[in-house]
């Protein structure tokens, strides 16, 4: 389903799709999960919606933790991404990638919780700043 998606959002001039689960709420994008911040906090779908589980995530939320952003997995309406302050796409090929436009709306340049979170999540995984306590 995620190459078909892909396809489909290729056709359309997209890098990538949000793949819905069969609540039409949010599950994951077609290879990545997916962050949204809304009044300065980190969401991301949990794995009963059809999110994937991966140490990157993990290594994601561990960083959100220790730099006191709040951090919590539920349920995503498709609605929410529309309204959402920032969103990212995040997973072991992707790391952490702002997403710069949702449904043709553009979304702020300027992502200051997310490009925290990737910034601890790059000078992490290169041995430049300690590695976030995953558990």
């Amino acid at each position: 389903m995620a190459s078909l998606a892909r396809i489909e959002g290729r056709a359309l001039g997209c890098e990538d799709m949000v793949l819905l689960n069969q609540s039409g709420r949010v599950a994951e994008a077609t290879g990545s999960y997916i962050l949204m911040v809304r009044e300065g906090r980190v969401y991301m779908p949990p794995a009963t919606e059809g999110a994937l589980e991966s140490i990157t995530l993990q290594a994601v939320e561990a960083l959100a933790h220790t730099q006191g952003i709040p951090f919590e997995r539920r349920p995503i309406d498709r609605t929410e991404l529309l309204v959402a302050e920032e969103l990212a796409i995040c997973g072991t090929l992707a790391e952490v990638v702002p997403v710069k436009k949702i449904e043709g709306r553009p979304l702020p340049a300027d992502s200051p919780i997310l490009k925290a979170l990737q910034t601890g999540y790059f000078q992490a995984v290169r041995g430049i700043a300690p590695h976030p306590d995953v558990k």
